[in-house]
């Protein structure tokens, strides 16, 4: 009930906002509201920490990286990735923020703008996975206890 909610208001939101990757507000919901509910806080902070800092570090290297540096880059990140997820979720989504911007937008210029509305939206999901599919859930198991 926590996620199907906490979906229906993102897609809800992604209606009335512009932009061509809304569905990323829906991606992040999916992403931060977990079925233990205590971790959900935590994963929400660390996806939007990560998200911020993985468009931070990966659009500067980007924009100086030559394509042959680009496909490396996407092979470094890909090998790490997996480590990563079990030691510091924070830095996992810091790496795979650029992985899947490069992958998405391959073959094309990667914009400040693109960049910029990963970022918002991914906040915007992490606010709504927080603010719909934890905090009154949280509120009515402990009126029921």
């Amino acid at each position: 009930m926590r996620l199907v909610t906490s979906i229906a208001v993102a897609e809800v939101v992604s209606h009335f906002r512009p932009g061509a990757h809304t569905y990323w507000i829906a991606l992040t919901v999916s992403l931060v509201v977990l079925r233990d509910e205590a971790r959900s806080p935590t994963r929400a902070v660390e996806r939007g920490l990560g998200t911020t800092i993985g468009v931070l570090v990966g659009g500067a290297l980007i924009g100086v990286l030559p394509t042959w540096g680009i496909v490396a880059l996407i092979g470094a990140i890909g090998a790490v990735r997996p480590y990563l997820k079990l030691a510091n979720y924070t830095a996992y989504a810091a790496v795979m923020t650029p992985l899947i911007t490069m992958l998405n937008e391959l073959g094309h210029d990667i914009s400040w703008a693109v960049l910029r509305e990963r970022v918002l939206d991914t906040l915007i999901g992490c606010a709504i996975g927080l603010c719909v599919g934890y905090v009154p859930w949280r509120m009515w198991s402990s009126r029921q206890r």
